[in-house]
């Protein structure tokens, strides 16, 4: 098992619960963290920007953590969802999330490397988080493997500001790992050599999407 594995098998439960269910963190620096991650923002903007073409489509999030995501795709009208997540614990929180949501049988979950598994046929590929805790050579392998019309996946970029000072070292005070920042010619060039094309990239969102011209 990898360190990074090992970190989010430790953490990946408490982190979502936080970060997206409204729950408490532990401690003053949980605490000032979950007021200042933007992880909400981007999960709605991914949302925003997939809702309008979703519909009657099959959707793959890799890195799904506790099928957050795919069970709002879900709803918004997705026919299917696939999640690939390499926790055990987050894949079966997933898949009790969508079973109480009546969205089982819509909804499939795979407790896989994303790096080492063939990915089920998709419409939409989606990936929030996913490529901070890749290297460029893993990001490089990843996209390769992504074969789907559409895409959005988010990255953290490397410029500094407060913001990005003030994560460093919360990164420093949890011990992660690994912590991967790209400009936006090095996404370029990992997507290029992956041979993609069509592709948009914001430096403002911090997302990388292939979406269709009538999407958000």
């Amino acid at each position: 098992m990898s360190d990074i594995q090992e970190y989010w098998n430790k953490w990946i439960l408490e982190w979502e619960a936080t970060s997206y269910e409204g729950g408490h963190p532990r401690g003053l620096i949980e605490t000032l963290a979950s007021r200042v991650r933007e992880v909400n923002r981007r999960m709605t903007d991914a949302v925003s920007m997939i809702s309008p073409v979703i519909h009657g489509k099959t959707v793959l999030d890799l890195g799904c953590g506790s099928g957050v995501l795919c069970a709002l795709l879900l709803q918004k009208g997705a026919k299917e969802a696939w999640g690939v997540d390499f926790s055990q614990e987050a894949i079966q929180r997933a898949t009790t999330r969508t079973r109480e949501l009546n969205l089982a049988e819509r909804s499939h979950f795979v407790c896989a490397n994303v790096l080492e598994i063939e990915y089920p046929k998709a419409d939409i590929t989606v990936s929030l988080g996913l490529l901070d805790y890749l290297t460029p050579e893993q990001v490089r392998i990843l996209f390769r493997k992504v074969r789907s019309p559409y895409y959005i996946f988010s990255f953290l970029q490397r410029r500094w500001s407060f913001w990005t000072l003030l994560h460093v070292l919360y990164t420093i005070h949890r011990k992660v790992p690994v912590v991967q920042r790209f400009t936006s010619a090095e996404i370029t060039g990992l997507l290029e050599a992956a041979g993609h094309d069509g592709y948009r990239i914001d430096p403002q969102t911090s997302f990388i999407t292939r979406l269709p011209p009538n999407s958000g």
